[in-house]
């Protein structure tokens, strides 16, 4: 009976320290954009990869790391001009974490034209300007592809 309890103690701590890794991509302005996510056995304890694939490029590009923890949502964006970019929002998904960071890619050359502040400061209003028209909140938009605490849309 011991050594029963004693499985049961050892399988229980381990569950909350297994993680899980998965991917999402979706084609914007002709580049291929994938979000590789880890979970580190917490639900806010998530890593994100945004990673950009060109036609006729061997292997993706990385261009964006977030590490913030709760959610991240990623959606093909035209602006005022109708030009398609890569706009994306993270969280760090506790009731004090700001939800209007967002991030701006260049869908032509993988520059980022907007990166979200390391600091729990929002930047909506540069990404209006950006766009020149207003953001989308990612996590309800229809359009928008990726991860909150772990899970797929």
């Amino acid at each position: 009976m011991m050594r029963i309890l004693h499985v049961l103690f050892i399988a229980v701590l381990w569950l909350p320290i297994s993680s899980f890794a998965e991917s999402i991509s979706a084609k914007c302005g002709g580049t291929e954009f994938e979000v590789a996510m880890e979970n580190r056995g917490h639900p806010l304890d998530n890593v994100y990869r945004l990673l950009a694939k060109r036609p006729g490029q061997d292997w993706p590009t990385q261009v964006h790391l977030s590490d913030i923890g709760g959610w991240f949502y990623a959606a093909c964006v035209s602006d005022k001009e109708g030009i398609q970019r890569l706009v994306y929002q993270e969280s760090c998904g506790g009731s004090a974490c700001v939800e209007d960071k967002y991030g701006i890619i260049d869908t032509q050359t993988l520059k980022s034209l907007l990166q979200p502040s390391a600091k729990n400061e929002g930047n909506s209003a540069l990404a209006m300007r950006l766009l020149n028209k207003e953001v989308p909140y990612l996590p309800r938009d229809k359009n928008a592809f990726c991860c909150r605490l772990g899970k797929e849309n």
